[in-house]
């Protein structure tokens, strides 16, 4: 392995010289109502070399954190409900990011993709979904997003299939 020739990007530089002694260097405590479980998507959203955290666990809001030092660079907050624990996803359509999440608690519960590549987040597109809560978290397989929702313990749930445009399959 010593004759090898390893490609560093100018982002590993920066993320490996950050935090040699391994110190927290941020911390962050959304405002909240219930316990929370941390779920978080990341990824350089924006190109600018340093990568974007994006955190929802029951919370009115989506945060985006700048990843380095943890500041709060926007938020999104739900027209009704809060996040649900099941956290969010990131995923790329035709070059541009978008958050998938969904909501909780209020009903409609609904499944949100925001665009992240406007000066503020917003809107891509939204739909609601049967039940109570969502059940399995938000999957995608290359161009299809599957939900899975559940009423009350016990009962039928339901499964949603959806195209990156929000079409139901």
């Amino acid at each position: 392995l010593k004759n090898i020739n390893y490609l560093v990007s100018e982002e590993e530089k920066n993320y490996n010289n950050f935090n040699k002694n391994f110190k927290i260097n941020w911390s962050f405590r959304p405002e909240h109502f219930q316990p929370v479980y941390p779920k978080i998507s990341i990824a350089d959203t924006n190109n600018d070399g340093v990568k974007e955290l994006y955190y929802a666990s029951q919370t009115k809001k989506i945060y985006e954190l700048d990843a380095l030092t943890g500041k709060i660079k926007r938020n999104w907050e739900f027209p009704i409900g809060q996040s649900s624990s099941k956290g969010t996803f990131l995923y790329k359509d035709n070059n541009i990011f978008y958050l998938l999440t969904s909501s909780t608690i209020s009903l409609p519960i609904k499944i949100y993709s925001l665009n992240l590549n406007d000066k503020e987040i917003n809107i891509n597109w939204q739909k609601s979904v049967h039940g109570q809560f969502v059940e399995s978290g938000l999957n995608i397989d290359k161009n299809r997003i599957v939900v899975a929702t559940r009423d009350a313990p016990y009962s039928r749930g339901s499964l949603y299939i959806f195209n990156k445009k929000g079409e139901k399959l």
